[in-house]
Order: C-alpha cells, then sequence, then structure tokens
C-alpha cells in the first residue's frame, strides 16, 4: 500500500496513430470515432516501451484503444472516458482548406487558439477533465504499488496535461501521431504532482 508522503513513479503519454482525418489535416475530436491507418498502424508497430504495469489506460475513443492494443499487447485495457479528445464543435472533421474565409476560424486563429470553438468545449475545461483523469490514475495506481502507467489519448490530452504540470504554453506541446512523453513523476498523498524530468518520445525512433 501507499504510506509514504512522496511517490515517485513513471508516467507514458502517448498520442494515437494516425487516422484518415489527422492525415487530411482536420480536426478530429470527440465526435469523431475512426480507426488508425494501415500506415499508422505499422509505425506503431515498431514502438517499444518498458512497462511494468499489468494495465494500461487509454481514451475510450477507437484509435486510442487501436494504438493501445498495438504498442502493449500483453496488457490489459482500461478505458477512461474523461481521456476522450476535445470536442471542437463547428470545426469538427474540418481542415484548414474548408474553414479558410470563415469568420469565427478567423476570430479562433486571431485569438492564438484560446478561444473556445463555436459550439464545442471550453480550453480550460477540457484541460480540468483531462488532467483530473491523469491524477486520478496516478493517485490509484500509487496506491497500488505500481512504479511505471501508461496513457493512450490524444493530441489534446497531452498538450492539456503537459502544460499543467509544467507551466509551460499548451501549444509548447503539440506532438504527431505516435508521439508523447515520458515523464519521472513525484506524487503527494494529496495528489500533488511534481515533474521531476521528462523526455519527447516517439514511435519514429524505432525506423
Amino acid at each position: 500500500m501507499w504510506n509514504e508522503s512522496k511517490y515517485q513513479i513513471k508516467l507514458y503519454i502517448i498520442r494515437h496513430g494516425q487516422t484518415a482525418g489527422n492525415a487530411q489535416g482536420r480536426y478530429v475530436g470527440c465526435m469523431t470515432d475512426e480507426p488508425v491507418t494501415e500506415e499508422g498502424q505499422r509505425m506503431l508497430k515498431k514502438a517499444s516501451f518498458d512497462l511494468a504495469n499489468d494495465c494500461v489506460f487509454a481514451s475510450p475513443l477507437m484509435r486510442a484503444m487501436q494504438t493501445a492494443g498495438i504498442c502493449f499487447p500483453d496488457k490489459r485495457l482500461e478505458k477512461v472516458q474523461d481521456l476522450r479528445e476535445m470536442d471542437f464543435g463547428d470545426f469538427e472533421y474540418k481542415n484548414y482548406s474548408e474553414l479558410n474565409g470563415n469568420p469565427q476560424y478567423q476570430a479562433w486563429i486571431d485569438s492564438g487558439g484560446t478561444a473556445t470553438f463555436p459550439n464545442g468545449e471550453d480550453k480550460s475545461a477540457f484541460i480540468e477533465r483531462t488532467v483530473g483523469a491523469v491524477t486520478q490514475i496516478l493517485s490509484q495506481e500509487c496506491a497500488r504499488g505500481c512504479k511505471d502507467v501508461a496513457i493512450v489519448a490524444h493530441g489534446g490530452s497531452v498538450m492539456s496535461l503537459m502544460s499543467h504540470l509544467t507551466g509551460n504554453n499548451y501549444y509548447d506541446f503539440q506532438v504527431k501521431n505516435g508521439e508523447g512523453y515520458l515523464l519521472n513523476l513525484e506524487v503527494g498523498l494529496e495528489n500533488e504532482i511534481r515533474v521531476i524530468s521528462y523526455d519527447r518520445i516517439s514511435c519514429r525512433i524505432c525506423d
């Protein structure tokens, strides 16, 4: 059981493999559920992760669950609803060429990506739900005595967690499909999380 004031744990947080919408530069949010492409699967199959934990946590969307199954084939998968991608509202599954000239899209661009997507999810609410989900996972796994955790989710999920933990800009942590971060964390009994170190990781290093 977890009975110390501080607990150190290793966390992988990984963006899912490429989907058709990703390849076309579309805003693929929580309202779109599409699989990883064959090319995306090929890239993911080259990945190698050192994970002792018997369970991997993933967004319930097909692309994340499929990625988790490819990267961690011998692990049990647990769906976590609040790890799903942001709701992009009226921009869902559209790309730049389709949105170019749209005044609402221009306003969002002019805001530096801080404005809420029309009829979509507020970024602060998105960060709150994804960080809350990760915090709960870490607390649960620390209590089990686990030394490492893997989470497979979305680009937004990665940016949300990393910006929250480091205090840096949300968009500083944009990652490509199959990329993410490996963090060494210190977790307190009151769920305080401190980053000891972190490194960017990618399935592409296996090419």
